[in-house]
């Protein structure tokens, strides 16, 4: 039923077959995903995190560790969250890397000189696929 809710887009019916089930008893990536993405298209952003915080212990990959750091901006993670997220991220997304190790210290109270390395650094990782993230690094930068 999973497979054949999701194909049809009724991300209501995939997020009822799970309901009450704590994630971390699921070890089925498909199904993480499945529910995680569910989530996200509904715009639930913080079940979906829950849902990807799972995912991404399962398959500790690229795209799911994006999608990860994706919702973490859309929330607004903690200092810790991000950590957490920088460790698991560490060589295997350099841009999930740049944007933890970032916003990390951020919130941690780095001094302005540590924050502007960061930021350039996210610069020259992230440009390319995300212009919030562009500005956000930019307008820091030239704050200092």
């Amino acid at each position: 039923m999973l497979n054949e809710y999701y194909r049809e887009r009724n991300y209501e019916k995939v997020i009822e077959l799970y309901m009450g089930v704590n994630p971390s008893e699921v070890t089925d990536e498909n199904v993480v995903t499945k529910v995680a993405e569910s989530y996200r298209k509904l715009g639930r952003i913080a079940e979906a995190i829950v849902w990807m915080e799972r995912l991404v212990e399962l398959k500790p990959e690229r795209r799911p560790l994006e999608r990860l750091c994706e919702a973490y901006r859309k929330v607004g993670a903690t200092s810790e969250q991000w950590r957490q997220l920088l460790d698991l991220a560490t060589g295997k997304s350099k841009e999930c890397e740049a944007v933890s190790r970032y916003f990390h210290q951020k919130l941690s109270g780095a001094d302005s000189v540590i924050l502007a390395e960061l930021a350039q650094e996210m610069l020259d990782e992230v440009i390319a696929y995300d212009d919030v993230l562009y500005f956000e690094a930019a307008e820091y930068l030239d704050r200092t």
